[in-house]
């Protein structure tokens, strides 16, 4: 008696600059999961472990991560570093990964999808000699501020930019897009073809199970932010437009960093709650009333942080950036939430504004809330796991016209 075949699943290598707690990098989490859900053979690649956020990856234990070797990487980027000061251009931690890379996991997979510029260069450089890999690119909006050479707190600065740009367009079969901005820069700027470019908004589920909010003590209006802290994500705007406000109300801030440490030292309002970071964030966002997203980042795409608002059903005030309103937006065209101008002179005035309407008129804040489950809808991440199932598919089928105009 003969077995029966069972067709091999496809393998799929998801390729990460690292994981910490960041909207690009916890995607890659969700979708390696979800994807392995479904019976695909999903896996993740990392390439700074000595970055990763240990209580982040510790709620993925179903999900296989591979890692670049730790022993003497520190010293590579160091080198790296002062050569790059002095404009010498040796990209030594990318090219000895390109040498694990191809020794190690090149020709194991059908697809191997790069998320943020290092890790489609890294791909880039592997592909040189293995001309038969297939590359899926996920922007999240690096590559703008790379062209842009915009300053941020965030911004690093790539030597031979153009050049290696180049290179990795020419070398990724197949492009996704989370916003209309990021799209127009690749056809218009980039002059890639449309042909290979898709639109997939990022899909979310929770790592672990939510709890349920927790019983209310007193009528306050509880707010919330979560995001990197950084200066541009408008952590300073929030703490002063929640001094202004009246009445009985809170706000918790989720996050850590430099900036974030600066402000808690500096302010001597009330009510507001500095938690650090949180490896589940949503855990903390169900627990509010309202969420605040006040970012000026040039970069914004696809808040992750927005996603996971209107999972928990919260409404949502954010500045009109990126994607946030078409986030926000329920099948309706009504918005869950209120979209504000990310204009630095008025922002203040904007959030005060906003805030103390849900503060001064619950009806109001519900009609919102009401609205989030059907804006959240397009982001299920199951939805989101078979569009890029049909991607890799079509990818490993068919051979792609890469090139650019």
């Amino acid at each position: 008696m003969h077995k029966r075949l069972l067709p091999v699943a496809m393998r799929i290598l998801i390729v990460t600059e690292t994981l910490v707690l960041g909207g690009a990098e916890t995607f890659v989490l969700r979708l390696a999961r979800r994807l392995r859900i479904d019976g695909y053979a999903a896996e993740i690649l990392c390439l700074n472990p000595d970055l990763e956020n240990a209580a982040l990856v510790a709620q993925y234990p179903d999900v296989p991560i591979h890692r670049l070797p730790m022993t003497g990487l520190r010293t590579v980027k160091r080198i790296d570093r002062v050569m790059q000061r002095l404009g010498i251009d040796l990209d030594l931690q990318q090219r000895r990964a390109a040498r694990w890379v191809g020794r190690n996991l090149a020709a194991r997979y059908d697809v191997y999808h790069g998320n943020l510029f290092g890790a489609d260069w890294l791909l880039t450089l592997v592909k040189r000699r293995h001309q038969e890999m297939k590359i899926v690119s996920t922007l999240h909006g690096d590559y703008v501020l790379y062209e842009a050479s915009r300053p941020g707190t965030e911004t690093s600065r790539i030597l031979h930019w153009r050049a290696k740009l180049a290179d990795v367009l020419a070398s990724v079969d197949h492009w996704v897009t989370i916003s209309p901005a990021q799209h127009h820069q690749f056809v218009e700027t980039f002059r890639v073809d449309p042909a290979i470019l898709a639109d997939i908004p990022n899909g979310y589920a929770p790592s672990n199970a939510i709890p349920p909010p927790a019983q209310r003590h007193g009528a306050a209006t509880r707010f919330v932010m979560v995001a990197r802290g950084m200066r541009e994500k408008g952590w300073g705007f929030l703490v002063a437009a929640f001094a202004r406000l009246e009445g009985d109300v809170s706000l918790t801030l989720i996050g850590e960093g430099a900036y974030l440490d600066e402000l808690k030292r500096q302010s001597r309002v009330t009510n507001i709650h500095f938690t650090g970071a949180h490896p589940n964030p949503v855990e903390l966002i169900g627990q509010s009333d309202s969420f605040i997203h006040p970012s000026i980042y040039a970069a914004e795409s696809m808040p992750t942080v927005i996603v996971e608002a209107l999972f928990a059903g919260l409404p949502v005030i954010a500045t009109d950036i990126g994607s946030v309103a078409t986030m926000i937006a329920a099948p309706s065209g009504e918005l869950a939430g209120q979209l504000l101008v990310p204009n630095e002179a008025t922002l203040v005035d904007d959030l005060t504004a906003a805030m103390q309407a849900y503060v001064d008129d619950p009806a109001l804040r519900a009609r919102h809330a009401a609205l989030a489950p059907a804006a959240f809808a397009k982001f299920d991440m199951g939805r989101c796991a078979a569009a890029y199932a049909s991607l890799y598919a079509e990818v490993t089928t068919s051979s792609s016209t890469k090139a650019s105009h």
